[in-house]
């Protein structure tokens, strides 16, 4: 079997592999997964109704072939911002960054350093190709797992092939091909497959409980990219695989989150620069 067909596999393999565990459960009757998707996707829409805020303290890891860091952050949504710190990472001492929209601020104080700019710019190479992911994450953290749909989809570049007999919900949006596999009792992974390219996010579940809000909590998330769908067609680029990792320290739900949390003082000594690059 060649390398490239051996990426592609594997990562379907990972598709499988997550959601196995509900496949070998009896079929559920047409009438008992009706009742489970209307008791699943109103559990989740209430969970992002209800969900005002939230805070969490996660350990990131990245692994692709030239890049390998570890790093703890802090993560707070409310309304429309999204503000994050961590005490390192790419080398640069503490960072303080607070994204609105497309825009984002980031202070560097070990460097007195600053950004000014859209979030995607801020690496070289730029993070624009890999909007939807960032909003997909951005969303769920902010309490939103169903994405929207649309009437007209993207075309799909690979078949994302879930296992059949898995019980759960599936859908597909216009960007992402989706399942929630669960039970009566139980929500263990919310999956979702990237229509543009080879790149599935897996958020698992730590415990489910149906009547009481946050409804459940987020164990581990992880996003797997590989670029077989690039190198298919082009001998001269080189197989590439990446994964991030988010393990889930601490998390919290509708609390006070200090207004500091949203402020960024950058001083007036500090330079300003284009970017990082990622390396």
């Amino acid at each position: 079997m060649s390398r490239i067909k051996y990426i592609a596999l594997s990562l379907l393999f990972i598709i499988s592999a997550i959601l196995i565990s509900c496949a070998a459960q009896p079929k559920l009757t047409p009438s008992e997964q009706e009742m489970l998707e209307d008791e699943i996707m109103q559990m989740l829409q209430r969970k992002q109704e209800e969900q005002n805020n939230s805070a969490y303290l996660m350990q990131v890891k990245l692994k692709t072939p030239d890049l390998k860091k570890k790093f703890r952050l802090e993560v707070y949504f409310t309304n429309d911002s999204v503000s994050f710190y961590s005490p390192g990472f790419l080398g640069k001492g503490s960072f303080k960054g607070i994204v609105y929209g497309d825009s984002l601020r980031f202070y560097l104080p070990s460097d007195k350093a600053y950004y000014r700019g859209l979030w995607y710019d801020l690496t070289e190479p730029d993070l624009n190709r890999w909007r939807d992911v960032f909003e997909l994450a951005i969303d769920i953290l902010a309490g939103d797992f169903i994405p929207e749909k649309s009437d007209s989809l993207i075309p799909r570049a690979y078949d994302m092939d879930f296992v059949d007999d898995t019980r759960g919900i599936r859908g597909r949006s216009s960007v992402w091909d989706y399942i929630f596999a669960a039970d009566f009792d139980d929500f263990d992974n919310a999956v979702y497959g990237w229509a543009k390219d080879m790149l599935v996010v897996n958020f698992e579940m730590r415990y489910y409980d149906p009547d009481d809000f946050p409804y459940f909590k987020l164990h581990r998330t992880e996003i797997d990219y590989s670029n077989y769908l690039q190198s298919r067609n082009n001998p001269e680029i080189e197989n590439f695989e990446s994964e991030i990792r988010f393990e889930f320290i601490e998390q919290r739900y509708n609390i006070d989150i200090p207004p500091e949390k949203f402020e960024l003082e950058i001083p007036a000594s500090a330079e300003r620069i284009e970017g990082l690059i990622l390396k």
